[in-house]
């Protein structure tokens, strides 16, 4: 320990020039921003540390359900992705009533169009060749 004092701005050992400066840095340490754990400041230590012995294990995202307000956490077999808006539910929420289903391409399939309509109040007549028909309108 040094006997000397020092004013506020020359309180450190890098400021006033110590000759025990160097056994001070050689003493000094750092923690581990991951596992807490006390290391020497040396970069080739720090890097050691990180690479191999740290014992951090990094937390996987949790997969939540797409109903707002919904906490229910998904995993492998309690979600369902929606064919419609393919976003990803809970079972409870699983149905379009129940996530307030809003598609979010606004194109309509062929059995939900208008077109499909058209085709099934039409009339086929067939003659007396059945690869040759009438269609009427």
């Amino acid at each position: 320990m040094m006997s000397d004092f020092f004013c506020e701005l020359h309180r450190n050992i890098q400021d006033h020039s110590c000759g025990k400066s160097k056994a001070a840095d050689s003493k000094r340490v750092v923690l581990c921003d991951h596992c807490n754990g006390v290391l020497p400041d040396k970069d080739e230590e720090i890097e050691k540390h990180l690479s191999h012995k740290c014992t951090f294990k990094k937390k996987k995202s949790l997969m939540m359900c797409g109903k707002k307000g919904c906490k229910t956490a998904l995993n492998g077999i309690n979600n369902y992705t929606c064919k419609k808006c393919k976003r990803i539910f809970c079972l409870p929420h699983r149905y379009f009533d129940a996530h307030g289903c809003v598609k979010e391409n606004s194109k309509k399939s062929f059995f939900e169009s208008e077109l499909r309509q058209s085709w099934v109040n039409r009339k086929f007549v067939f003659t007396h060749n059945a690869a040759h028909h009438l269609l009427l309108t």
